[in-house]
């Protein structure tokens, strides 16, 4: 091997030995930052109900929600308090159903100027009046570095006292289960390293029924938990920025399952979710600009409802639902309602 020949082994040898740099993936806000996201959906379901009543049912269509993101404050451990508001709402939705012996068809629209909701060549008017409501209403939550939920304040202005006391009761259940699954590692990590979060949804059926006086005491129902799998596969640049890219999966299923509500038991043979997502970061200035994902759920369920007129009916109910979804956050061009900078 000639000198030349040796210096480019030894070249690469040096190359592959050298140790990844470990990066630090971290939210940054800042106070009175605003953002703009959108969040893109496509649809794709089937449904079949077979018993006591028989019905069969697809639906396809498009959704398009677009949301105002204000940071309200930033405490000194990075955790902001963030205002969503909505902004914009398209919908366009079908579905054909087979009910015994007929078959009807469903469509909805809706934007920010209303919509209509038409079913069997009947059409009813959704005003824009329920828009601008909707639009009017805010809701702030508290995010964490690692992009975790770790609270959360829904406006209650217009309801009871009471009522508004559940409603916060049941926010603050789920995001206190929710504050440990940030997207974001809490540590450093190198390209190709992986970390894991895990959503107990057993805990969380408990936290729904405890603070839901209608439904009772939910025992342990042996509920898989949901574990999510995240990758550091890129790291570059981007102008001045430093961009990462983050895959994950996340899977759920959950077999040979039951529910008992009283009045209504419920068998689960099978209840699978699977989500591939591919995460866009700009590290640089703290958010993440683009992620795409792919989201399967597949379900065989075995129903007895006891309460129902004509006495206690049996049904078995197989279907698929599948959701492709964009979700672009950039910086808001301008605002959309009042008190918005």
């Amino acid at each position: 091997m000639n000198s030349r020949r040796m210096g480019i082994a030894i070249l690469a040898f040096l190359v592959a030995a050298a140790p990844a740099t470990a990066i630090e993936l971290k939210m940054k806000y800042k106070k009175d930052q605003t953002r703009r996201m959108d969040v893109k959906m496509d649809l794709k379901g089937q449904l079949d109900i077979q018993g006591d009543f028989r019905m069969t049912a697809s639906s396809e269509g498009t959704g398009n929600v677009a949301m105002d993101l204000k940071v309200l404050d930033v405490d000194q451990e990075g955790i902001a308090t963030v205002e969503n508001r909505l902004s914009d709402l398209n919908v366009d939705m079908a579905a054909q159903a087979e009910i015994g012996k007929g078959t009807h068809a469903y469509t909805i629209k809706m934007n920010e100027n209303g919509g209509s909701l038409t079913a069997d060549g009947i059409t009813q008017v959704i005003p824009p009046m329920a828009m601008d409501q909707a639009k009017a209403q805010s809701w702030t939550v508290r995010v964490d570095p690692t992009g975790a939920q770790v609270g959360m304040k829904l406006d209650s202005e217009e309801l009871g006292a009471q009522e508004a006391e559940e409603i916060q009761n049941l926010s603050d259940s789920i995001s206190e289960l929710l504050g440990n699954n940030g997207i974001l590692p809490k540590e450093n990590v190198e390209v190709g390293q992986t970390w894991e979060q895990v959503f107990k949804v057993n805990d969380l059926a408990k936290r729904l029924a405890k603070e839901n006086p209608m439904l009772p005491t939910v025992p342990e129902l042996g509920i898989p938990d949901l574990k999510t799998k995240y990758t550091l596969t890129e790291v570059g640049r981007e102008g001045d920025n430093e961009m990462a890219t983050i895959s994950s999966s996340a899977d759920f299923a959950w077999k040979d399952g039951k529910l008992a509500l009283g009045f209504v038991n419920l068998g689960v043979n099978n209840l699978s979710f699977k989500t591939e997502s591919l995460i866009e970061m700009n590290n640089t200035e703290g958010y993440t600009p683009r992620m795409t994902g792919m989201t399967t759920i597949e379900f065989d369920l075995a129903i007895d409802l006891l309460l129902v007129p004509g006495g206690p009916g049996h049904y078995d109910a197989k279907g698929q639902l599948r959701v492709d979804s964009i979700v672009l956050i950039k910086q808001a061009e301008k605002p959309n309602h009042t008190g918005n900078p």
